[in-house]
C-alpha cells in the first residue's frame, strides 16, 4: 500500500530541518524498515512536504513506531520544526477524515455537493495514457465569472493542491493550459480537512 501524507514546515526551520534529515539516526531508519515500511521518500516545496510512503499496512507501521524511544525523540525534535505534524495518535483517520468524502460530482464541469467549502483539490492523469499535462489551472465560479484559485505544472498520477483557505463555489473546472498530447484526467476530487 501507499499512503501520502502533507505535513508543513515552520517558517525559517528549513535549513534545520534539512540538516535533521542528512542526520536520521540509524536506529530509527532500521526500526520504520522493521516496522514494515519499504519506502519513506518526503519532497519539500518550500515549506511545505509531501511524504509517499510504501508499506504493508499503515496503521501497523504507525502501532509499531508510536512508542518506540528512538521514534519517540525524532517526533519530538520533528514537532519544533513543523507547523504541521505527522499525526501518530490517529493512525491514519485524518486522512481518511479528509479524503473519504469526496466533495465533487462528475457533470460538464465538476460541480460541488451543496455549495461545501473545500481546500484540497486532488487531480489525477490516466498514466496508461501517459503524463501528458504541463500546465493547468483550476478555477472556481462566482456566479458571474470564472476566478482562479489554483495552478501548477504537472499533474501525473496523483497531485493534491492545498489553497491558502476554504473555497465555496457550485462550479469548479479544471483548464488545461500546456500539454504534451491529449491529456486525460482520471480523477478529480474536492476535499475539506
Amino acid at each position: 500500500m501507499r499512503v501520502a501524507l502533507h505535513t508543513r514546515l515552520r517558517p525559517g526551520k528549513e535549513e534545520e530541518y534539512e540538516r535533521a534529515h542528512r542526520e536520521v539516526p540509524p536506529d530509527l531508519v532500521a526500526a520504520i524498515k522493521a516496522a514494515g515500511a519499504r519506502e519513506w521518500t518526503i519532497w519539500r516545496d518550500g515549506l511545505d512536504l509531501f511524504h509517499v510512503i510504501d508499506c504493508d499496512s499503515y496503521e501497523r507501521l504507525l502501532a509499531s513506531l508510536a512508542d518506540l524511544p528512538v521514534n519517540i525523540a525524532w517526533q519530538a525534535r520533528m514537532a519544533e520544526l513543523l507547523e504541521v505534524t505527522h499525526d501518530y495518535s490517529a493512525a491514519g483517520a485524518a486522512i481518511r477524515q479528509t479524503y473519504g468524502r469526496n466533495l465533487a460530482t462528475r457533470t460538464g464541469e465538476f460541480a460541488v455537493r451543496s455549495h461545501e467549502a473545500f481546500d484540497r483539490i486532488r487531480l489525477g492523469e490516466d498514466i496508461t495514457r501517459g503524463q501528458q499535462v504541463e500546465r493547468f489551472v483550476v478555477e472556481a465560479w462566482t456566479g458571474t465569472s470564472w476566478r482562479q484559485i489554483a495552478a501548477g505544472t504537472t499533474i501525473g498520477y496523483s497531485r493534491i493542491l492545498a489553497l491558502a483557505a476554504p473555497v465555496t463555489a457550485d462550479r469548479v473546472r479544471v483548464r488545461i493550459e500546456q500539454s504534451r498530447g491529449a491529456p486525460h484526467l482520471a480523477f478529480f476530487g474536492l476535499y475539506r480537512t
